[in-house]
């Protein structure tokens, strides 16, 4: 309820559109979490299109699911497609201050470039 009209409170599209994404999310963690690199390098387009409405309101998330394609490739034998997720999970952990995923991705980047 709106605490000033006493309507239902509105929800926006962009709340949806997170809600919308818990699944494919989810989905990601658990492939992750599985190794299953195909899996994961399968939902890519799916993957990125999470990764890019979070990035400006969550771009801890967005990093992590940047990092997740980016092990995927990586495991895949695709490095060039790593070094870009990597990259991409660095430049956002650095934007925000995130000390620890500036770690992590540059240890990925490491793993990517030996």
């Amino acid at each position: 309820m709106s605490p000033l009209l006493g309507l239902p409170a509105r929800r926006s599209p962009l709340a949806d559109s997170f809600q919308g994404m818990r699944p494919t999310l989810e989905r990601l963690q658990a492939l992750q979490n599985a190794r299953n690199w195909k899996g994961l390098a399968a939902m890519e387009a799916e993957a990125q299109r999470a990764a890019a409405l979070l990035r400006g309101t969550k771009p801890g998330v967005s990093g992590g699911v940047y990092g997740m394609l980016g092990n995927a490739h990586n495991h895949l034998g695709d490095l060039d497609k790593a070094i870009e997720y990597h990259s991409k999970r660095l430049e956002i952990a650095e934007a925000i201050g995130d000390r620890a995923g500036v770690g992590k991705a540059n240890g990925s980047l490491g793993i990517a470039y030996l």
